[in-house]
């Protein structure tokens, strides 16, 4: 049976990667917290700015799926060092550690945030444009791209740049639920233009299929990964409103119209893996979890 470390284990990502990988593999789930989950993983409480956490992990493994997050990566410059600490240093004490004992197979989360915005949909091949407020957190993510990158000569590199993942039971600061509150609760919901920024976002259970995918993945690759819907701010209001039974109240703001965030998925659908959830399809899931 394949052996297999999934960090970040009690987030949301975590949850449904090692409750998904659990049914076939060994899963040892490393996190920052005692957690409840019941998903057949061997849990190791371990906090990854602490540089001593290595010592927490098995002898071996074939594969590793590093998806821990600094949970104030947003407060810079605060967080700088919990940032640094997860992000980067963290992840080369991973790699160096996947080197020594022989792992097959490296899988780490990045961020579709890398591309900055735009009028189309990115591609992998495009330049990546770090800017704005999360821009040192950005920063971490591409460095840390890089430096896995070094390693594609010992094992298998896949990095995943998700855009806007969502699911139940998610922080309520994140964009849908963020969006789902202000439309139950009648407040207004800005617009750049008439319709907002487009996105597509990804539902968590299909970022667990693409995190499965990668660890039969030969090669050293970035991969987008997003959901199967181009919609606008204004069009996912709708939808969580018709969730909630209410109609969304609109404010139109002064922002550029054109600047979306879409992910352009070709890369990983020509492994076969396909976004499976529609938001329509779970948009009450999300405001249930208000």
């Amino acid at each position: 049976m394949t052996t297999i470390i999934v960090t970040g284990a009690a987030g949301l990502v975590g949850r449904a990667v090692v409750a998904r990988l659990a049914r076939s593999h060994e899963v040892v789930a490393l996190a920052r917290r005692p957690s409840g989950s019941g998903s057949g993983a061997r849990l190791v409480v371990a906090d990854l700015a602490d540089p001593a956490f290595i010592a927490a992990l098995p002898s071996r493994a074939d594969a590793v799926v590093h998806l821990a997050q600094a949970e104030r990566y947003a407060d810079f410059p605060h967080s700088v060092q919990d940032v640094l600490a997860v992000n980067v240093v963290a992840l080369t004490k991973l790699l160096d550690w996947a080197r020594k004992v022989g792992v097959q197979s490296f899988t780490h989360a990045s961020t579709g945030g890398l591309y900055g915005r735009g009028a189309r949909a990115f591609t992998e091949a495009d330049p990546v444009r770090v800017e704005g407020p999360l821009s040192f957190y950005f920063h971490t993510k591409h460095c840390a791209e890089l430096f896995a990158q070094e390693y594609a000569r010992y094992f298998n590199v896949a990095a995943l740049r998700p855009f806007f993942v969502y699911g139940p039971d998610q922080r309520a600061e994140m964009l849908l639920p963020r969006l789902a509150a202000a439309v139950r609760e009648q407040r207004p919901v800005r617009l750049a233009g008439p319709y907002g920024m487009r996105l597509n976002p990804l539902h968590v259970e299909d970022m667990a299929s693409a995190v499965e995918t990668c660890l039969s993945v030969s090669g050293n690759y970035i991969f987008n990964v997003a959901g199967p819907d181009i919609l606008s701010i204004r069009e996912i209001a709708e939808l969580l409103g018709a969730a909630v039974g209410r109609v969304p109240v609109f404010e139109q703001t002064k922002e550029v119209a054109d600047a979306d965030i879409i992910g352009d998925t070709s890369r990983l659908r020509e492994r076969r893996w396909r976004p499976r959830i529609r938001l329509c399809e779970a948009a009450e899931e999300i405001c249930n979890g208000l």
